[in-house]
C-alpha cells in the first residue's frame, strides 16, 4: 500500500502487503471436508507385530493386509522398523508395526488378542511368517 494511504487510514506499519487470490483456482472453489471422529472414551492400546516377508513384497501390500483383517478397532498403523540381514535368509526382510486399537468398552485386552490373532491369520495365509 501506499504510505500515504496508510496514513490516512492510520495504519501503524512499516510494510503492508495486500493480494487478491483467486481461491477457485486452488482449490477448483471447493473447501476440503474435514473428517472427525469422536475422542474415544477408553484409552486405546498398542500392539507391536513384526513380520518377515520376500524383500520384493511392497508393504503397503503387508499393511493392506493387516488392515483388512483388523476391521474397524484398528486405529492406526505405523510401520517403524525395516530389517534386512542376520538371522533372516537372503532375499527377506523384517517388517515391524505398531497398531494402535480402539473400540468402545474398558476392557480392550480381549479385543485386542481376537484383533492380533485375526491379523496373525490373515498374514500367515499371505505368506508372511511372524518374527520371533
Amino acid at each position: 500500500m501506499h504510505p500515504a494511504l496508510l496514513a490516512e487510514r492510520d495504519i501503524r506499519a512499516r510494510h503492508v502487503v495486500i493480494a487478491e487470490l483467486a481461491v477457485s483456482g486452488l482449490t477448483s472453489g471447493s473447501v476440503a471436508t474435514v473428517r472427525t471422529r469422536p475422542i474415544p472414551r477408553h484409552p486405546a492400546v498398542e500392539r507391536d507385530l513384526a513380520v518377515i516377508v520376500p524383500d520384493d513384497r511392497p508393504i503397503g501390500d503387508v499393511e493392506a493386509i493387516i488392515q483388512t483383517a483388523a476391521g474397524p478397532e484398528l486405529a492406526g498403523l505405523r510401520l517403524f522398523d525395516v530389517y534386512r540381514g542376520t538371522p533372516l535368509e537372503t532375499g527377506e526382510k523384517s517388517l515391524a508395526f505398531r497398531l494402535t486399537i480402539e473400540a468402545g468398552t474398558a476392557d480392550l485386552e480381549p479385543v485386542a488378542e481376537v484383533l492380533v490373532e485375526r491379523v496373525v491369520a490373515a498374514l500367515d495365509a499371505a505368506g508372511a511368517r511372524l518374527r520371533s
